[in-house]
């Protein structure tokens, strides 16, 4: 159920430790109407997209390549041998490490879990792939 905050103040007060049990109503049957649509839909792809990487369905990893013809389809290439699969990449020279003839390149992944995140990481690590999560 996607609520906004008011809307879910019935919930946040029934979850308050002992609150039902003084109110009397502890074993009791209640209902709690939990109502408002009013959420943006920017915020609510935030939550969703925060969720997924906190459930291990999407990683962010920084990599440091050689700004060559063709290094940054070898590095798809290790993530797709991996089966993630890439939802953005951003590559950029101007904020890449000190020498010139290196680039650095976010990708942003969907993963299957935790599990498979690491496999992707010894993936990149097998390949000689300088990289940073997170």
């Amino acid at each position: 159920t996607v609520l906004e905050g008011a809307g879910a103040a019935a919930l946040a007060g029934a979850l308050l430790p002992n609150l039902l049990r003084d109110r009397g109503l502890n074993g009791k049957k209640i209902v709690l109407v939990l109502c408002g649509g009013n959420i943006d839909l920017s915020v609510l792809n935030r939550v969703i997209e925060r969720a997924f990487a906190a459930d291990g369905r999407m990683c962010r990893v920084t990599c440091s390549i050689k700004d060559q013809p063709g290094r940054l389809v070898e590095l798809c290439q290790i993530i797709a041998a991996a089966e993630g699969n890439v939802k953005q990449i951003s590559h950029d020279r101007n904020f890449a490490p000190l020498d010139p003839s290196w680039v650095s390149s976010v990708f942003t992944i969907e993963t299957r879990n935790h599990q498979h995140i690491e496999e992707i990481h010894r993936a990149l690590q097998a390949a000689g792939i300088s990289f940073n999560v997170g």
